[in-house]
This record gives structure tokens, C-alpha cells and sequence, in this order.
């Protein structure tokens, strides 16, 4: 079966991002499938373009599953340029200088957040006469509402009219957000035409090693994107709050990567003179996890926002759960392994003392308590978050749709 794959900012293990559609793609090309992903050649997370000596719209081999870059402009933060970029890649989707040197697909498969991308792909599906599989990460424009942006904006509107279009337009629907399907019924959508398919850990690139540790402090870290959704604030107003305890000196957080809020995170750091926290760069996959087996524990917030009520399913919970260690978790949402399997600490959104508090009490605990809390979260992604079984489900899913569309082709 040749499968496409669209999302704008997906990236291989070798380059700062997401790598969920890379590893879906690996693992069904382990079965026999031809899987392409078509991506943008600016990389969301480095602000760098990707470099390659393959002629426009061939595919590129990048570590193992073959990549079509589409050529888009570059942007910083959330700017009028960032929409360029998006509409750029959007639009040139549809061009068929970018993707007609390939053999088509048997389906397509176009990945949100933002909606015009996915509108493109299924545009691209009909062009093509194959099924078109909608993929919801996050649910614009409502998360966009949620966080407050005028429901009114011309941009809302727009997208909107574009989420309602997808919904009726998909052939199937995968979402990764447990109650998404509460959601989606609001716009008439059959519960059968949804698949929730959350994220999923790689567990064969789990480092096998024991903890190196390159600090005698406690050390606290969060890897991922540093926008107004991730309340890093919190992180920084926390440890405003532990350095007046003198707590400097036995405890340390990392902040790794990029994204619109860090040159604010900095400077608000910097005005507090703040010794605890330290700011890294991004890291490709493939490092993260070397990264990662550093720390004593993580932390992961999202602001206070009714958007989260559908759930969440972002790729640093599994890979910090993978990891075995304790985790702080601080998300408004019903979907929180942390506390149902006691594998950390779950603390209010929004609240610098809080996080405060949990980053103290595990600084002291003793390791084996730490070591039970780690084993625990790592038992619960292993039993429900193995790429390995997401894959079936997603393989299972692509086939019979596949099948079915035949079966109606056929029909006089």
C-alpha cells in the first residue's frame, strides 16, 4: 500500500521536532508499505532550512523513510510571516512541480494543527481519486479560542468553515486526544469514522544505561516548545520562589528548546537574577534522549484553558514516562496517567507554588521512591503507548479503508 503522509512540520530523528509520523512510517515500512512524508523545508523548531542535494519534489532517504521537502519561506514566532509560510506550503502542495515525480498514493493522510494544510491534502485526495484520512493534533480554531483569540477574527472564520469542510470531507478520522470523539459529534460525525490514536514511545530508543548524571544537584528538566501554551512562566516565577529558600545550591532546572515565549523566558530569568535555571538549545530526537537520561525528574505544564478538556497527547509525556522517572504534572485535562498511576506529582496550572512545592518534596524524597514512581509511569506506556501497537491499530485503520474504497470504485 502507498501511503502519504502530510505534515507541515514533521522531521526525521536526526533534526529538532516531532517524529511521530517518522516513526509510524518506519514501522509500516517494516511491513511491506510505501510511506512518504511531505514536510516543510524549514524546520519549525531550528529556524533552519533543510539541506539536501535531491532534485525538487524527489524524495529524500532521511534515515531510512523518504521525505518530500516543499519549499516555504522562513518566519520567527508567531508572526505574519509564520502565515506566509503556512500558506506557501499549503498552496504549493497543490502544485504539481512538487509531487507529480512520485507515484500516487493509495491514501492520503494530512496532520493539523492548522487546518490548511490538511485542506490542501484533501483537496490533493480528490484530485487523485484515493481516500482522504483527516488527522486532528489539536483541535483549531477552538484551542485558539480557548486561549484567546477572538472568536470573531476573520482568521477564526476562515478555519471554521475549514474544520466543518475536513470533517464531512474526511473518509476516516484519527485523533489524538481520548475525547475528541464528545467534540467532533457536534458537527455530526459518526463515532465509527473516528480512531483515537494517541502518541507513541519508540521503547527500542530508550537509553538501556543507567542515569549520567552530570550534576550533583537535583536536576529538573522540560524538553519541547517554549510557547504561551506551555506555561514556562510558572517554571520561572517557581524557581523565583526556590532560590528565596536558598535551594540553589541542591537544585537545578533545564529548559530545552525553542519557541516564541524563551527570549521573554530569558529575560524575565535575567531580571531575577535566577542561578537555577538554565536555558539549552533544541535537540534532535535521535540526542533527546542521552539529554533526558541526565535528570532526576520532569515537568510538564499547559496554561489553564477549557481547550484541554478533550485531552492531550503531547510526545514529551511519553518519552519522560519511558524514561522511568518521576514527572510533575501540572495540565487541566481527565487524561492524567501521572496521578492514576502515581508516577509523579500532579499540581494545579498556573501555579508557581505549587510547582514550587512538588520540585522540593521530590529533591528529598529517598531514590528508591523515586525509582518506584519511574517504574510505574514506564509500565503504563509500555502496556498503552508501544509504537509497536499503535501501529496495528493505524495499519488496520489505512487498509481496510483502502479496501472499502476499491469496493466502491467497483460498484457500477
Amino acid at each position: 500500500m502507498r501511503i502519504w503522509i502530510i505534515n507541515h512540520y514533521a522531521a526525521p530523528p536526526t533534526m529538532a521536532g516531532g517524529t511521530r509520523h517518522y516513526n509510524f512510517a518506519r514501522e509500516l515500512m517494516k511491513r511491506g508499505h510505501e510511506v512518504c512524508l511531505i514536510a516543510s523545508n524549514y524546520n519549525h523548531f531550528s529556524h533552519h532550512f533543510i539541506k539536501t542535494d535531491v532534485p525538487l519534489g524527489e524524495m529524500d532517504y532521511q534515515s531510512e523513510v523518504p521525505f518530500i521537502w516543499i519549499p516555504t519561506p522562513p518566519y520567527q514566532g508567531n508572526t505574519i510571516k509564520r502565515f506566509k509560510n503556512i500558506v506557501t506550503f499549503s498552496y504549493r502542495l497543490l502544485l504539481k512541480k512538487y509531487l507529480s515525480r512520485n507515484a500516487p498514493p493509495d491514501v492520503i493522510i494530512g496532520s493539523s494543527p492548522h487546518l490548511f494544510a490538511a485542506f490542501a491534502g484533501e483537496l490533493l485526495a480528490r484530485r487523485l481519486n484515493v481516500p482522504f484520512v483527516l488527522e486532528v493534533r489539536d483541535l483549531w480554531p477552538a484551542v485558539l479560542v480557548d486561549l484567546g483569540m477572538s472568536p470573531n477574527h476573520p482568521m477564526i472564520k476562515l478555519m471554521q468553515w475549514m474544520e466543518r469542510y475536513l470533517y464531512q470531507r474526511a473518509k476516516h478520522i484519527i485523533t489524538l486526544l481520548p475525547n475528541a470523539d464528545t467534540y467532533l459529534q457536534q458537527f455530526s460525525v459518526a463515532p465509527n469514522k473516528i480512531t483515537w490514536l494517541p502518541n507513541a514511545a519508540n521503547l527500542d530508543e530508550i537509553p538501556q544505561q543507567i542515569q549520567q548524571k552530570v550534576s550533583n544537584k537535583f536536576t529538573i528538566m522540560y524538553a519541547g516548545t517554549h510557547g504561551l501554551a506551555n506555561d514556562l512562566e510558572t517554571v520561572i516565577l517557581a524557581a523565583q520562589i526556590l532560590e528565596q529558600k536558598n535551594l540553589a545550591h541542591s537544585i537545578r532546572i533545564c529548559l530545552i528548546g525553542d519557541g516564541p515565549e524563551k527570549s521573554r523566558l530569558q529575560k524575565l530569568a535575567a531580571r531575577t537574577n535566577l542561578t537555577m535555571v538554565e536555558f539549552m538549545d533544541p535537540v534532535s530526537k535521535k540526542d533527546i534522549y542521552s539529554v533526558l537520561n541526565q535528570a532526576d525528574a520532569y515537568v510538564i505544564l499547559l496554561t489553564d484553558s477549557p481547550a484541554f478538556r478533550w485531552g492531550i497527547s503531547p510526545n514529551k509525556l511519553f518519552d519522560y514516562l519511558a524514561m522511568g522517572r518521576p514527572i510533575i504534572f501540572g495540565i487541566n485535562t481527565p487524561f492524567n496517567p501521572i496521578e492514576k498511576y502515581r508516577a509523579g506529582i500532579s499540581i494545579k496550572p498556573n501555579d508557581p507554588t505549587s510547582l514550587a512545592d512538588a520540585i522540593e518534596k521530590l529533591s528529598v524524597l529517598p531514590q528508591h521512591e523515586l525509582d518506584e514512581m519511574g517504574k510505574r509511569g514506564n509500565a503504563f506506556v509500555r502496556k498503552n503507548h508501544h509504537l509497536t501497537h499503535l501501529t496495528d491499530t493505524l495499519e488496520a485503520l489505512l487498509v481496510n479503508l483502502n479496501n472499502e474504497s476499491e469496493l466502491s470504485i467497483q460498484v457500477p
